[in-house]
Order: structure tokens, then sequence, then C-alpha cells
């Protein structure tokens, strides 16, 4: 995403002033048909058509409420939401209530996937679902780990992470700029990374795959803390030691949210292959987590060397410049004009 930003205001590590839900609640009445549809393709594109009807499935960190409607419009038997965020719940409530045809058999729970009891009291599903959440927990990887015991055996775990990367400091410094920042000039961020993003077009009326527009993405997306990212060899790794065989990983570039399913397996973790692409890709490959990391290392050494490259090329243009000027100083290129006006004018006056 762009990080042009023009008001300066200094990062706020401890102060979140942004809540989740009221961006959710604000979001509510743009949601039609289409949106709806487009949310359920996209669950049976991730799990396939009919392997959610009559399934238990839990919601972790509901938001909106739209892709918990997505999985009661795709048939599931049961469905938890939870959420830590009052607004959010309220939100996935209204949904909820909104679309009686499916409010039977969903319950709704202002809970923290980081509390341990709850985790415990809610049992096991045949599917945990948690897109763009654990990340903003401030515990991620005690997030992941209560949302991998959520998951019965046999059963499905999808999740998205934000993709690590180089940027990361730049990127937690503008969420803390936002979070500091008065109304107006959270508005104006908005307002200009918005603008990027969707090319001067309507940020309302542009939505990506499963249905959120430019322009609540982008408040989503500045007001988001806490803040954690994780590369894809090391998601694989923790989950493959919980128990879990990867099924499918597209990486995206950082900024974004790379997504993961897994199935919980005693496959041994050498042997368990995944379906790889990136958002960009028209060839998905298959993987293991161990060709992962390699990959990860080559492109990690690769664009070091880039760095590395464009830095001496810097140096080189440098060391000409330096070596111009101290030429010019010892020719007197830059001074005998100088000098010899002087020179001229002393001896006149003598």
């Amino acid at each position: 995403m762009s990080q042009r930003v023009t008001p300066d205001f200094p990062p706020s590590p401890d102060e979140i002033s942004f809540s989740f839900g009221e961006n959710w609640l604000d979001f509510l009445p743009t949601i039609d048909d289409n949106i709806r549809a487009a949310a359920v393709a996209d669950l049976e594109r991730w799990l396939g058509p009919g392997e959610i009807a009559g399934r238990s499935v839990v919601d972790v960190g509901s938001g909106s409420g739209l892709s918990s409607l997505a999985f009661r419009e795709a048939g599931c038997a049961t469905l938890t939401s939870i959420d830590v965020d009052p607004k959010s719940v309220e939100a996935t409530t209204n949904l909820a209530d909104a679309n009686t045809t499916f409010r039977r058999g969903w319950t709704i729970l202002n809970a923290s996937v980081l509390d341990d009891n709850v985790v415990a009291e809610l049992g096991q599903f045949d599917i945990v679902y948690s897109w763009g959440v654990l990340h903003h927990t401030g515990a991620m990887w005690q997030a992941l780990g209560n949302a991998c015991r959520l998951c019965r055996d046999g059963g499905k775990l999808w999740i998205s992470i934000y993709q690590g990367g180089p940027r990361y400091d730049d990127h937690l410094a503008l969420k803390r700029r936002y979070n500091a920042a008065d109304d107006s000039a959270k508005q104006q961020m908005v307002a200009e990374m918005a603008a990027d993003i969707s090319g001067g077009k309507d940020s309302l009326s542009i939505r990506n795959e499963r249905g959120m527009n430019v322009y609540h993405d982008v408040i989503d997306w500045l007001g988001g803390l806490p803040y954690e990212v994780a590369r894809p060899s090391e998601i694989l790794s923790y989950c493959e030691v919980k128990g879990f065989s990867p099924l499918e990983v597209m990486e995206v570039p950082e900024g974004g949210c790379s997504i993961y399913t897994f199935v919980k397996t005693s496959m041994p973790r050498e042997e368990a292959r995944f379906l790889y692409s990136t958002s960009a890709s028209h060839a998905p490959t298959h993987r293991t987590t161990r060709e992962q990391a390699s990959a990860e290392l080559r492109n990690s050494d690769a664009a070091l060397n880039r760095a590395t490259a464009a830095l001496e090329a810097r140096a080189a243009v440098a060391e000409r410049r330096v070596a111009e000027l101290e030429g010019q100083l010892n020719s007197g290129t830059h001074l005998s004009r100088a000098l010899l006006r002087r020179l001229a004018r002393g001896f006149s006056k003598g």
C-alpha cells in the first residue's frame, strides 16, 4: 500500500485509538447480494464446494459478520462467532438478526481467543476460520496456538496472517502515526491511501474477492494495532508442530495477508506437500515446508544482493565525484581565475 502521508505525527506505540468494530458497523450498509455471493464463493474456493454443509464452524474474530453469514449460507450445521471488540460483536449480531433464516444455530460471543478458559469451553470444530485477526491480538503465536486447539482431528484450519518482510518497521510506524492523529488527519491519511489504491476512482465501489471495499479496507489497515507479521515458513512450521498438515498457501506481497489452509492430521511434516501460489501467479506449484524455507532464503539472499549492489553503485558514483572534485581543486580550476584577479589587482596597486 502507499506510504504517502502528509501529517507527521510522532509514533505512540501504546495508544490505540481505533476500533475495528466501528469500522465494521460503518461497512454493514454497503453489504448487498453481490457481496454476499462473493463471500460464499470465496469460502467454497478455499474449502471446496460442499465441504461446508453440515459442518461445525468457529469464526475467530468475526468482525462485520459477513464471513459468518457466508458460512451459514453455505450450509454449515452450527456456527460460533467470537470477537473481543464489543462493536464487532454488535455488527455481527446486527447482521445475524437481519437474516433470521440463518439465525438458528448461530452463537455470537464477546470473547478473546487469548482466553484459555474460553477456548476450552468452546470445544472443537470441523472448521476453524480466522481471517486477518490473530496478528492483531498482541500475542499472535498464542492466538494461533489457541486457534489450533479449537480444531478437531480431521478438521480444517483456515487463517490469514500479515506477510513478513523488510518494511515492517515502516508499516508499524505508519499505523502508530494514524492512531496518534486527530480525526481530520486520519481522514486525510485514509483519503490519500484510498486514492492511491483505487486510482482516483470511488473507493467504496472497488472491492476485493471477499467483498471488502477499498475505503473500509484502508481504515482497517491503517488502524490495525497491535500489528505482527510472519513469513509462510514460520506459520507452516508452527502449525505442523501442532499436528497440522498444510493444504494450500497463497503468499502475497508485504503489507497484505497471506492465506493458509491446513488439515489436522498425523502425517509426518516431511511428507506434507501443499499447493503454493502467489497473488500474481497463474501456475500454482507444490512445495514442502522445507522447500518453502529454502525459497524464502533464496529470495532474501537475492534481495540482499540487490541492495548491496545498489549501495555499491551509489558508493562508486560518490567516489568518482570526490575524485573529480579533488582533481579540480588540485588543478586549480576552481581557484585559478580568482587568484589571478587578486594577484593582478595587487600588482596594479603596487
